[in-house]
């Protein structure tokens, strides 16, 4: 099988951790694995991972000051995306970290959150980069606002939107049109707000979302659309 990207463990060999490595495997990801301790530092600064997923807290070491290393110039893994596992009740704290070095934020209890983080961040599920325009819809103080964007890229699973994502914090959910070219009507639905774009990696503004629902025939038209491309 052919080998797309090293991925790192960080942490106790847990049964959380485990969950994730068929799902590497299957699509070709090499699975590597290392204590919380200093050792884990050394081995990403030197080998290009493509992702990392790491456990918090981490032993005798300071997760920001980790999470530091990684994205320090000289680090050969600067531009893997990063997944912190956290206890629920340690997550909170944590959330100031998203967009400024951690790319998703999952709480211990949520296992199917983080596969979803993992397959997204691999885009398991394939994209298309994509510009066209999108209708989002958020209530804000008891009050729909919509407000028109662009997309940068597109999967079955959810979509990148250019512009900024002040107004939608990570976890807020949005309802949606999607424009596909060519095509008569929107795709409609409801989004989650996952992640914001890390300008300096991404060299982008934006947001992910992850589709929670699409209306009527919008998944079979969204599949059709994607597979023609």
């Amino acid at each position: 099988m052919e080998t797309h990207g090293d991925v790192l463990l960080v942490g106790h060999e847990s049964s959380l951790l485990e969950t994730v490595v068929p799902l590497l495997r299957r699509s070709g990801h090499a699975v590597h694995r290392s204590p919380a301790t200093s050792a884990c530092v050394e081995l990403f600064q030197a080998t290009p991972f493509q992702l990392l997923v790491m456990e918090h807290p981490l032993s005798d070491l300071d997760t920001g000051g980790v999470v530091a290393a990684l994205r320090t110039r000289s680090s050969a893994s600067r531009s893997a995306g990063l997944v912190v596992v956290a206890p629920d009740d340690e997550a909170g704290p944590l959330v100031t970290m998203l967009g400024r070095g951690v790319n998703r934020l999952v709480r211990r209890s949520d296992a199917a959150e983080l596969m979803v983080a993992v397959a997204d961040l691999l885009a398991v599920a394939p994209r298309r980069a994509l510009r066209t325009v999108v209708q989002l819809e958020v209530t804000l103080g008891g009050r729909p606002n919509r407000t028109l964007v662009q997309t940068v890229n597109l999967s079955r699973s959810g979509m990148l939107i250019r512009g900024t994502g002040r107004h939608f914090p990570v976890g807020s959910t949005i309802r949606f049109e999607l424009i596909l070219p060519g095509q008569p009507t929107p795709i409609r639905g409801i989004a989650e707000v996952v992640r914001h774009a890390e300008r300096r990696r991404e060299r982008i503004d934006g947001f992910g979302v992850r589709f929670q629902k699409l209306e009527s025939d919008g998944e079979p038209r969204l599949d059709q659309y994607l597979t023609q491309r």
